[in-house]
């Protein structure tokens, strides 16, 4: 039989793990709404661009990632976005584990550190992991250094090359000591490259992005433009005879219902002239 006082010190430490256990699950939840994939997201939603900060604009990997120990999740990914100029992805871990990545779907290979059929390698350029699995190994006394690019002035990430980056960790120990250092820079050169990408590639009736439903929840993202009813990535002379064969449709879900309400009207055909690119 357990003394009073020994009861009341389990009961603290039963009361201390479930608040311990709940602000996790509470925090992961924040950042993982809508996402239909095994693989955590290891950042926070990224937001349009405003002010002037000394230098440039970064995102990068929540503290819960960033900063900690026992944390390791073995399917993990990130967003790279349009308009980026440069991205940095380090894995930190103590105990022998390898990463196997691949940009815009799942890796197919698996994390094992014995496979001599595969190159391994470190610092990829998004090209790379755009078109196979990269198999990745530890670099220095505890780096996994999975992607390291920069891309050109004034557009910096074209916006056909945005996508989820998809990480495998595994096949040493159980890693005691595991951080991932995620990092997205947006030089002011290339702002308003991604605040046009946010603004115009979304589903908002403004044509923004909506995080949830645009980014976090899909499996491989690609960027559709508001407008764009013929999907060819312009809006032009197509896209506006779409518009008037679809013109009063009452069907909420119709191609040519750009701000979500029905029918469709004036207030769509707004939104087309705004978008209005010309063929590419």
């Amino acid at each position: 039989m357990f003394s009073y006082q020994q009861q009341s010190n389990l009961s603290k430490f039963f009361l201390l793990g479930l608040i311990t256990l709940s602000s996790f699950f509470c925090f992961s939840t924040s950042t993982q709404a809508g996402n239909p994939t095994q693989y955590v997201t290891v950042h926070n939603p990224y937001t349009r661009l405003s002010g002037s900060p000394s230098g440039y604009y970064a995102f990068g990997s929540t503290s819960q990632w960033y900063s900690g120990y026992y944390n390791s999740d073995y399917l993990t990914r990130v967003f790279i976005p349009p308009g980026a100029t440069k991205v940095d992805l380090l894995i930190r871990d103590a105990t022998g584990n390898v990463v196997v990545a691949r940009q815009g779907a799942f890796p197919v290979g698996e994390p094992d550190p014995n496979n001599t059929s595969v190159v391994w390698d470190d610092e990829y350029r998004l090209s790379a992991l755009e078109g196979a699995d990269c198999y990745v190994m530890k670099t220095g006394m505890d780096q996994l250094y999975v992607l390291k690019d920069s891309f050109l002035s004034p557009t910096g990430l074209p916006v056909d090359r945005g996508n989820w980056l998809y990480i495998k960790f595994g096949g040493g120990e159980p890693s005691w000591y595991y951080n991932i250092e995620w990092a997205v820079s947006i030089y002011p050169t290339e702002v308003d490259s991604y605040n046009y990408w946010w603004d115009n590639y979304g589903s908002n009736p403004d044509g923004s992005i909506n995080w949830e439903k645009d980014i976090e929840s899909v499996y491989q993202y690609h960027a559709k433009l508001k407008g764009d009813l013929d999907d060819d990535d312009d809006v032009d002379a197509n896209d506006y005879s779409i518009f008037q064969i679809n013109y009063k449709n009452t069907d909420q879900n119709n191609i040519a219902n750009l701000d979500g309400r029905s029918p469709v009207d004036a207030n769509d055909y707004a939104i087309l002239q705004k978008r209005y690119t010309g063929s590419k």
